[in-house]
């Protein structure tokens, strides 16, 4: 579905652009329960959001649309909601992909860089 968020404090309250939540459910890996790339499109900053009911070592590689390796982190997700957050202010616009690499699995979801 769309969705937008709606962030309030005190009398102040911003909303977000729409983004969209497809299937979050990750069926190739064991133990991680969702597993999310959040605003999608972005032209900023990119959040991996992850739930897991294990804790695994990930090594986390974003490559463009012609499979060049831009970016790689080692990152530890442990049990319960874990965030990741990439700041892409000045990456072209385009389409990527980040591969999600664990001992127990792996998972590969798509992202866009907007203008």
């Amino acid at each position: 579905g769309v969705y937008r968020l709606e962030v309030s404090q005190d009398s102040c309250s911003k909303m977000s652009d729409e983004f969209i939540v497809d299937d979050i459910s990750v069926p190739e890996w064991k133990g991680i329960e969702a597993l999310l790339l959040y605003p999608n499109p972005t032209q900023r900053m990119l959040t991996l959001y992850s739930n897991s009911t294990v804790t695994d070592e990930v090594v986390l590689t974003i490559s463009d649309a012609k499979g060049a390796v831009l970016t790689t982190r080692s990152t530890t997700i442990g049990i319960g909601e874990n965030r990741v957050e990439f700041d892409l202010l000045n990456w072209p616009p385009g389409v990527y992909t980040l591969q999600i690499q664990g001992r127990t699995g792996v998972a590969v979801r798509t992202f866009e860089v907007a203008q």
